[in-house]
């Protein structure tokens, strides 16, 4: 279970130099059954394989690390855009924020994504005052949404 809550970030008021850094290259595959969403994903030099059930602040998910062989075999049923970003991890509190800064055509967009052991701690969650808005219940600002997109524009 994934307790999870997403922000738009406009402008990051620090170096990222210091911070870890993952370059991620994912693409969502064609659905096997309804309301799963299916991704594989490249994180630096490993490969996962990830089904996630539709959601908002709470979802299900399901990784499992898998061979470059593999991954490479289910990228031939991706379903839409490849995304490419930057995922930095920022200490925050007792919590990581996961600063997503997103390259090729979603260059522009940068997003935060901060793990709940509870909904108590979601609830009582204050973002730092860099983070510009909620997105959490923006369907626009999935990444399966986003993977549709040629270009970053958000539109409301």
């Amino acid at each position: 279970m994934e307790i999870e809550r997403k922000y738009l970030i406009d402008i990051i008021p620090f170096e990222l130099d210091n911070f870890e850094k993952h370059e991620i290259i994912q693409c969502y595959l064609k659905p096997v059954q309804k309301d799963v969403e299916r991704r594989v994903r490249k994180k630096n030099n490993k490969f996962f394989y990830t089904e996630k059930s539709f959601g908002d602040l709470i979802r299900e998910e399901k990784e499992l690390e898998i061979s470059e062989d593999r991954f490479n075999i289910l990228l031939k049923e991706k379903v839409n855009n490849i995304i490419y970003k930057d995922r930095y991890h920022i200490p925050y509190q007792s919590f990581t924020i996961e600063l997503d800064v997103y390259k090729d055509k979603l260059k522009g967009l940068i997003t935060a994504d901060v793990e709940f052991k509870s909904i108590e701690l979601s609830n009582n969650f204050i973002p730092p005052d860099w983070f510009i808005k909620e997105v959490t219940y923006n369907q626009e600002l999935k990444n399966f949404n986003l993977a549709k997109l040629d270009k970053w524009k958000l539109s409301n």
